[in-house]
């Protein structure tokens, strides 16, 4: 695979992920696949099974959902596959109008001429309220990740060692015992995607794996 073929995209992150990934505590995330597979599906990679019987995972970024290997149903990554990359949007805020920041090259820059919400408070006077991550131009993204595995899954099939990569390291806490990883993803999915994708519908889902790049 030559580096002609792989591909850069943006990548929503709340501050708490975003901590958790400078912190090296988080190395996956889970987004709903749209449109969804069917309930009883059996999402498999396109061409994924090998001579000895057995699936490889995401290597193509191609898949569909009924195992039959048809081509006209093959459902692609929209985050890629191995070898791509993800450049992080995060809300942040800049010393720059919103023309210059079309123009802006890093090259420009000066230390202090961009804040990141996740790193904590600011002055307010200096930079104005925070912009939202969905219009943080490529520049500005500090944060750059490989993709190493794409897999297709339940969402409630999240192991405990899958929670821990996602960030939830579970609590320890003497008053109310604690909370395991697994429930404290539970948790972060619903304050996310509560509305839209429930954790009780156990929604399919695109499972990243990544490094920093």
């Amino acid at each position: 695979m030559t580096m002609t073929n792989l591909k850069e995209r943006p990548i929503l992150f709340s501050g708490a992920m975003v901590r958790a990934i400078l912190a090296g505590e988080k190395t996956q995330t889970r987004r709903v696949v749209k449109p969804q597979f069917g309930p009883e599906a059996m999402p498999a990679e396109m061409c994924a099974e090998t001579a000895e019987g057995w699936q490889t995972s995401g290597h193509s970024g191609r898949w569909w959902d009924d195992c039959n290997g048809d081509a006209d149903a093959a459902v692609y990554c929209p985050y890629g596959k191995p070898g791509d990359r993800l450049w992080v949007r995060e809300t942040f805020n800049c010393m720059y109008t919103n023309e210059e920041m079309k123009t802006i090259k890093v090259a420009d820059l000066n230390d202090g001429d961009l804040v990141y919400r996740a790193d904590g408070e600011y002055d307010y006077g200096v930079f104005g309220p925070w912009q939202p991550s969905i219009f943080m131009p490529r520049w500005a993204s500090r944060i750059t990740l490989e993709i190493t595995d794409v897999r297709v899954e339940r969402l409630q099939d999240i192991s405990e060692a899958d929670a821990w990569a996602e960030g939830c390291l579970g609590t320890d806490d003497d008053v109310t015992g604690g909370i395991s990883g697994y429930r404290e993803y539970y948790k972060l999915w619903e304050s996310i995607n509560g509305k839209t994708a429930p954790w009780a519908s156990n929604p399919w889902v695109w499972v990243l794996t990544f490094k920093r790049a």
